[in-house]
């Protein structure tokens, strides 16, 4: 009895990768990824300040809307790490004539926090008011220090205001129109 083996040459078109070629390919990608990540920093200095104007200037404007709209004042309360859109409201009409609170028959407002934007970790936002020297900026440095408020009037119009945005070396100025409470002009000078 004779067996006899045969090999096919199929054996050998059917062989898989080397360590050292995918050693190699997953090199190629890791640096890829490495450029990608590099030209697309979600936490760059330039992002973080784009759109911390992007918000202010949207609740500046949010603001001013609503005092117009309204015709009852609101403002933007400055504090150290955030800003706050508040406004006076009257009283709902739920609340019943029965209660008598007050002696006279005068409408009582009081203040609503409509929205906060907290800045980014590391900024710092300085406020110059109209009228005040160059290097004039406010900056709550303790929590028990001062706010700063930016007054928008049922009339439309606000103080002119420079707000100054600061991360590290980075900083951003903008000039508030006083008419529509949008940026009027903007100054920057980043480091990435």
């Amino acid at each position: 009895m004779m067996i006899s083996v045969v090999r096919t040459k199929s054996s050998q078109s059917q062989r898989g990768f080397t360590l050292l070629e995918m050693i190699v390919v997953l090199g190629l990608i890791a640096l890829l990824l490495t450029f990608v990540f590099v030209a697309y920093n979600p936490d760059s200095d330039a992002d973080k300040m784009k759109k911390a104007t992007v918000e202010l200037e949207a609740l500046s404007a949010r603001g001013h809307t609503m005092a117009v709209l309204h015709q009852r004042p609101f403002w933007l309360r400055f504090e150290r790490d955030q800003v706050i859109l508040q406004g006076s409201e009257l009283p709902s009409a739920s609340r019943s004539n029965s209660d008598e609170d007050t002696e006279d028959d005068e409408e009582q407002s009081f203040i609503v926090d409509h929205e906060t934007y907290r800045f980014p970790a590391g900024m710092k936002v300085l406020v110059r008011r109209w009228g005040a020297a160059q290097d004039d900026w406010f900056f709550q440095e303790r929590p028990e220090d001062p706010v700063i408020f930016w007054n928008f009037n049922e009339n439309g119009i606000c103080e002119p205001l420079s707000l100054r945005m600061e991360i590290e070396e980075s900083w951003v100025v903008l000039e508030m129109d006083p008419l529509t409470a949008l940026v009027g002009d903007e100054t920057s000078e980043i480091y990435d």
